[in-house]
């Protein structure tokens, strides 16, 4: 009786394990704009927000350092960087530090 009982719950177990949730149909997809803010990325994002340089649609991973980093480049690059005129450059830096995948630490580990 034991043994049958342990069958039903195996079989249960594993049915219920086939089940998947569906996403939203309303969900927004990440952008790259988005993800960088949320990660203490700004300093650099917001001058070319306004642009559709950043409209990357997701999986994203991002390789960039947090604002603080800035603080240790060369005197003048930030802010040569910000200025409107080098909005496309700033974009293109910005998007070098972007691969369209999700990388989990283990896969970064075994690189």
């Amino acid at each position: 009786m034991k043994s049958i009982i342990n069958i039903v719950l195996f079989v249960l177990l594993f049915a219920s394990c086939n089940t998947t949730t569906k996403e939203p149909k309303n969900t927004p997809k990440p952008n790259l704009e988005v993800e960088v803010q949320k990660e203490g990325q700004a300093n650099v994002v917001d001058p070319v927000s306004d642009s559709n340089a950043l409209k990357v649609a997701g999986p994203l991973s991002v390789f960039a350092p947090v604002d603080q980093a800035f603080d240790k480049l060369l005197s003048g690059t930030l802010e040569t960087l910000l200025k409107p005129e080098n909005k496309e450059q700033l974009a293109t830096i910005l998007k070098n530090h972007v691969a369209p995948t999700n990388y989990t630490i283990n896969t970064l580990k075994k690189m």
